[in-house]
């Protein structure tokens, strides 16, 4: 009878880690996809509250900026009050950011509504799933990670058309209305999460979120805050060595050079003379591939021959994924702007989920969530900048090589630096 209990234990277990699973795609659907899909709005923005594009185009880039600026803050409050009670929290934020945007008059309002507080909503979601996934499944963490992020690509390529409608049938105040309610759903997916399984160890080795009853809340967080601390920011940390602080590096310059090629290649296709469909649709291929891309590099990275060598996939995916933006100035043909676009989305969803394994790896399970923060944060910047900067050398140069370029150049110099610290 003791073992079939226990087996019952472990087959309970196995699903609940992935209701996890489950529960992180619909989070990255209701935060990163669901960022993208204002992107559909921006229009009715600027015509009913009298800016141009540019303009409107910051609540997306703070919106971005937040999203990663926030990630360690997420995992602090992780390690004080545990995944559940953060995520909910983060949850609330973000449906409350668009609820309160469909009621905003000003731009200015909605930089605070769609920008600010959905943003911060939104990092207190994020990272901390991704961050629970891979302690979950530390055997398969690639091909788990892999799925969970998918929902990037999944719902950007259905919230974009299904915002569309919503704007057509109830207009750009009831589609953040329902938006909102959409993203109301990370709370009941919070409800799903638990903390990792934590292996016997010392109480000076214990997880900061364990669920323990003994001990008063004020306790838990006291022991907790000192842990953060000691273990995370000494000098002795892999925090601190040189491969971790050049992928920091690294990351940046992909993210800076990943963002133009994403905002710019629909006007890119419709300045060389390609109807409005058809450039809408380049979105639509780079969604769907992105989803490959998760499914497919996270498979191959558990595989036997190459889960030992995680740390040097990231080389090779970012050396390719800068091999369509430096094409792309001369794409003339729409067969081969379709073929840039697609290797451009399979390499983007193989590099979301290679970049927290990478992390992981370079510093060890127990300064994981740091490290993923810390990684997560590095997209802050460039994200805030990357489009104005773009935009101003498309106006100078009047045309899209200069941008494209930099972008391609970027991507690829970030592969080098990295393969370098490693090989060093």
């Amino acid at each position: 009878m003791s073992s079939i209990t226990a087996e019952d234990s472990v087959v309970r277990t196995k699903e609940g880690s992935w209701a996890i699973v489950a529960a992180a795609f619909v989070v990255s659907v209701c935060t990163r996809a669901m960022t993208r899909s204002l992107s559909v709005l921006l229009v009715e923005f600027s015509h009913h509250l009298g800016h141009d594009l540019a303009t409107t185009a910051w609540v997306i880039s703070i919106n971005d900026c937040l999203t990663m600026l926030c990630a360690p803050l997420g995992t602090f409050l992780v390690s004080r009050f545990g995944y559940r009670i953060t995520i909910m929290f983060g949850g609330i934020l973000s449906s409350s950011g668009y609820v309160l945007g469909s009621f905003c008059t000003s731009i200015v309002q909605l930089y605070i509504c769609l920008g600010f507080l959905s943003g911060l909503g939104c990092a207190l979601c994020f990272s901390p799933t991704v961050v629970l996934v891979g302690l979950h499944f530390p055997q398969r963490c690639s091909m788990t990670t892999g799925l969970a992020l998918s929902g990037n690509g999944v719902g950007t390529f259905m919230l974009a058309p299904i915002s569309q409608m919503l704007v057509e049938a109830y207009t750009w105040r009831g589609t953040l209305l329902i938006l909102g309610g959409l993203i109301a759903h990370i709370c009941i997916c919070a409800a799903f999460l638990r903390p990792p399984p934590s292996p016997p160890s010392s109480p000076a080795t214990q997880p900061c979120n364990s669920f323990d009853g003994k001990k008063s809340r004020e306790e838990k967080a006291d022991n907790c805050c000192s842990k953060f601390l000691l273990w995370h920011w000494n000098a002795d940390s892999p925090l601190f060595c040189h491969e971790f602080i050049l992928y920091v590096v690294a990351i940046t310059l992909l993210a800076y050079g990943c963002t133009t090629p994403l905002l710019f290649i629909v006007t890119y296709a419709q300045e060389n003379g390609l109807p409005d469909g058809h450039s809408a649709f380049l979105l639509s291929i780079i969604g769907i591939l992105t989803i490959v891309g998760n499914v497919t590099y996270s498979w191959l990275m558990d595989s036997k021959c190459l889960s030992s060598y995680r740390v040097h996939a990231f080389a090779p995916i970012v050396c390719l994924y800068a091999l369509p933006a430096l094409l792309l100035p001369v794409s003339t043909s729409y067969s081969f702007l379709v073929f840039c676009t697609a290797l451009f989305g399979y390499c983007n969803g193989a590099s979301t989920t290679v970049i927290p394994i990478v992390a992981a790896k370079l510093v060890g399970s127990k300064r994981a969530a740091t490290a993923i923060s810390i990684v997560y944060f590095s997209h802050a910047i460039p994200y805030l900048i990357a489009p104005p900067i773009s935009g101003w050398l498309i106006r100078v140069t009047n045309g899209y090589t200069v941008p494209f370029l930099l972008s391609g150049f970027a991507i690829l110099f970030s592969a080098v630096i990295f393969q370098i610290a490693l090989c060093c």
